[in-house]
């Protein structure tokens, strides 16, 4: 038998070995502390602490109430797990007046975004894209042409005033608001 076939197997074998011993480490360690798993947790991140590998991340049931269970291990050798038990808070239903006041209250942030997209976004690319041509022929000691030399320079002013302005730094807002949406709906669904 071939040398690298003989590691092939050995690392299977370790590999094979290392799991069915952190399934039985955590049913061990799940009946210990009187939790009855409800599922396993795919996709979820957890970033352990240095020197710990994550075991399983998973929902756990106790008297009535939901935990979020996270058992790891210091090491890869050593059996020494550690389980870090969270509990769940499970959020009420909101009364339609409370919906219809967070809603107002989602508006109104909605704009603030929109609002800070604008001033942050659009109004600093609507500088550099107005003025930086003119401030680098300026430093280059070079005669500026405008390229629009058939229109007005005021509508050409008012154009690009609008897109960078209202098109561009609105659109950031808008997608700096879906993203913080998204990250809070995530967040509700993982509560």
């Amino acid at each position: 038998m071939s040398a690298l076939l003989t590691v092939c197997i050995a690392l299977a074998a370790l590999l094979s070995t290392d799991f069915l011993r952190w399934k039985i480490v955590v049913r061990r360690e799940l009946k210990r502390r009187n939790l009855a798993r409800a599922h396993i947790f795919r996709g979820r991140r957890v970033t352990p602490a240095k020197g710990y590998r994550i075991i399983e991340v998973c929902t756990c049931e106790r008297d009535g109430k939901q935990y979020d269970v996270v058992i790891m291990n210091r090491g890869w050798l050593r059996t020494l797990p550690s389980v870090d038990i969270t509990e769940i808070r499970m959020h009420k239903a909101m009364t339609t007046p409370e919906k219809q006041k967070w809603e107002r209250v989602r508006s109104r942030v909605r704009a603030r975004y929109i609002l800070r997209g604008i001033l942050f976004y659009g109004v600093p690319m609507w500088f550099v894209q107005t003025f930086g041509i003119m401030i680098y022929h300026v430093i280059m000691h070079e005669p500026y042409v405008s390229h629009f030399q058939n229109m007005s320079s005021v509508v050409i002013f008012g154009i690009e005033l609008a897109l960078w302005i209202f098109g561009f730094g609105a659109m950031m807002g808008e997608s700096l608001w879906q993203k913080r949406e998204l990250n809070h709906r995530e967040d509700d669904r993982l509560v």
